[in-house]
């Protein structure tokens, strides 16, 4: 299957990623499968996570997957910095996962951190992609 995947925030406009395609672009050129949990059968979802040994993605419900990846998959948590949220750390250590987060500035909070906008660092997010990769 894959063993690198990237987990879309495509299909929400919940704390939407300004360059999300960007970002997509990047890592699908570094050998990533551009994965949309929300608009595949769970069946998929599962072998999908099941054969990963690196994912990443930003903070989302589709992150909640990696409850099916395999010792020893690597999960790279993407998230705003006005949006720390432990539940993905929390799963991973749970499955025995390896777990790294990395945080984005998204200005100044104002109003519901649920709907604001932030971009990702992609040549940060790239270097933190092939430190990953090469460890393993």
């Amino acid at each position: 299957m894959d063993p690198l995947i990237y987990v879309s925030r495509a299909d929400t406009k919940k704390r939407p990623v300004v360059n999300e395609r960007e970002t997509e672009a990047s890592l699908a050129g570094m050998g990533f499968r551009i994965v949309v949990p929300g608009t595949l059968p769970l069946s998929e979802q599962i072998t999908i996570f099941r054969a990963a040994r690196l994912v990443v993605g930003p903070h989302g419900a589709g992150l909640t997957n990696i409850a099916f990846c395999q010792r020893p998959t690597r999960v790279l948590e993407l998230a705003s910095t006005n949006y720390p949220n432990p539940c993905f750390a929390r799963i991973a250590q749970t499955r025995g996962l390896e777990y790294y987060a990395e945080r984005f500035g998204a200005g100044r909070a104002t109003g519901n951190v649920h709907v604001q906008p932030w971009t990702i660092d992609i040549p940060r997010l790239e270097q933190r992609v092939r430190e990953l990769m090469d460890d393993q």
